[in-house]
């Protein structure tokens, strides 16, 4: 019977891998149809964030 279990499980673990695996490919291919911000965009954030100072890093 604990063989019939394993088998079982290996078996909804695999599945489950498989649609996971599916859904980030979708996920991919939804964010990458288009891009977050444009390349005018993308290079004046660098450009803004080139001039800003380095901010420390606090300690714990």
């Amino acid at each position: 019977m604990k063989k019939n279990n394993d088998y079982q499980m290996d078996k909804n673990v695999t599945y489950l891998n498989k649609y996971h695996r599916q859904q980030s490919k979708k996920m991919i291919r939804k964010v990458s149809e288009q891009p977050l911000m444009s390349l005018q965009e993308c290079i004046e954030q660098a450009k803004r964030l080139r001039d800003q100072p380095l901010k420390p890093v606090p300690k714990k």
